[in-house]
This record gives C-alpha cells, structure tokens and sequence, in this order.
C-alpha cells in the first residue's frame, strides 16, 4: 500500500523557493541616503563621522527604487533611480541640503543588461546628460577629498562572462553586491568597455554635463550598463541633481534590455517544479491538498 506525502513536505516543497537563497538579476535600481555629524579639525566635516541615520531603497531586480529622510536637525536627503528611459535606460535623480555642523549624502545607481540582436556589426554610443545646481558654502571643501560635498556621476559600460547578477535578498545586499558586481570585483571574466566619469565640487547655480560611450556589438553580445550619481551635502550646502541624469543610447535598433522582474534561482526552479509534480502525483492518487482558507 502506498503512503501519501505528508501535507507539511508538500507545502515546505512550495513555500522553499519564495525563502530560500539570494536573487540573481539582470536588472537593478537601487538607492541608499545617510545621515551624519560633522567631525574634523574645528568640527569642519573634513572627516566622515559614523553614520547616525540612514536608509536603503530597491529591492533585487525592482525597476524602481526610492529613499528619503527628513530631518529638522540634520537636513534632507531625497533619491530615486528608474529603468524609465527608452528601452529600460536608466533615469537618476537626487538631493541633499545638511543644517550647520551635520553631513547628509545619497547615493543611487541603476544597472541594465542590453542584448544585440542585430546580424551585422556595429558601433553604438550609450551616453547622457546632468543638470544639476549646488551651493557649497565651506571654501575648504575641496581639500576634504572623499568628504567633499558636491556632485558625482558615473557611467559605465562592460561584459562579464555570466548572464546574470548576484544581488542578495535585500535591498542592502542588492545596493553592496551590485556595486561591486559592476566595478570588476564581483562579476566573473570583467571587462570594462567603456567609463564616463564627472564630479564638481564648488557652487554653480546651472550645471550641466555630457557622457559618452561608445562600444563595438557584434551580433549577439550582451553589455551591461551602469549608471551611478551620489551627492554629499556638510555643513549648510545643498545639491540639487533633481533636475535628473538621463541616459540612453544613440540608435535602439536591435537592443533588446533585460527583463526587469525579479528572476528564480536554477535551484529555486527544481524545487518549485518538483513541488507541482508532487501536487499532481498527489492529485492522480485522491489525495487533494485543501485550499488555504480565507482571513477575516
């Protein structure tokens, strides 16, 4: 006589896959505000103090991600980040103003996969501009190095041997993982392709700048792009990169992006095959599993 599968293996079988292991992506967004003292010779934030607040934005493989915190004593710190440009591009925007005496900072980045499926090669440029204002109002500024409020951007295009990213499950793990994933040190066979790189640190009530990249396809190449903008803001400064940084590529034939929804593991996937075909070994014998009942 054949003895059903407990009720309790089944459902461990089915609920496993939505718990268990990190979530590799071929997309992300991801933003991560903070909130500190000023510290340094005469308190003059020259040095990064521990951080006293802070939030993360963006979960693994979500095409949008915002954070923000508010504060009456240390400032405001504002970030958003979307595959919302054509064909999946990423579109960043963010602001900082600190109080007297504190630090406020953003970071935001966005990563996308590009497939070409065009049947000739080709050249194609990934590029994109920045508008930004700011008011930086220590004149030592830019002596702090990295603690110097202002604005920097970053655009970057490469290939990796594997098809996709490793990005945790939460959304700190997708902001640390994707970082390094997309600066050499955390994807396999790297290969930088391409960099653009801006940053400004003194007052300017009407900044604007330009990216460029341009990167060789053959059909059937897979590139992977970054974009990344962060805005410290100490000591009464404020920046204002709100005005967004746009990205996108020349020609978009024959550019397919990503799926921007959160993929399975290849494990994840057994499991929750092998759960179904329990459920319907189950079926063919009588032995239905009962449906979960309603809350009030």
């Amino acid at each position: 006589m054949e003895r059903p599968i407990p009720r309790g293996l089944l459902i461990a079988l089915l609920i496993f896959p939505a718990v268990a292991g990190a979530i590799p992506v071929q997309s992300s967004t991801g933003t991560f505000v903070t909130m500190r003292d000023c510290v340094g010779p005469a308190g003059n934030c020259s040095l990064l103090s521990p951080i006293v607040s802070s939030a993360y934005g963006g979960s693994p493989g979500e095409a949008f991600a915002g954070a923000s915190l508010v504060s009456p004593i240390y400032g405001t710190a504002t970030a958003s980040s979307a595959l919302s440009g054509a064909i999946g591009a990423p579109i960043l925007r963010i602001a900082t103003e600190s109080e007297d005496g504190r630090r406020v900072n953003t970071n935001t980045f966005a990563l996308q996969r590009y497939v070409y499926t065009g049947t000739t090669a080709t050249t194609r440029t990934f590029g994109g501009t920045l508008s930004y204002s700011q008011l930086i109002t220590d004149p030592n500024n830019p002596s702090y190095g990295t603690a110097a409020s202002g604005i920097n951007a970053e655009l970057r295009v490469f290939s990796t041997a594997g098809a996709f990213a490793e990005a945790g499950t939460t959304a700190q793990s997708n902001n640390d993982l994707l970082f390094a994933f997309s600066h050499s040190d955390g994807a396999a066979d790297f290969s930088l392709l391409g960099e653009d790189l801006f940053n400004d640190q003194l007052s300017n009530p009407a900044g604007l700048a330009t990216f460029s990249i341009s990167v060789a396809l053959n059909p059937g190449d897979a590139v992977w792009v970054w974009a990344f903008l962060q805005t410290p803001a100490a000591d009464g400064s404020f920046v204002d990169a709100s005005h967004t940084f746009l990205t996108g590529w020349d020609d978009i034939a024959d550019l397919i992006p990503a799926n921007v929804y959160q993929v399975p593991e290849p494990g994840t996937l057994v499991l929750f095959c092998l759960g179904v075909a329990l459920l319907s070994w189950q079926a063919r014998r009588g032995l239905a599993v009962p449906r979960p009942r309603p809350r009030g």
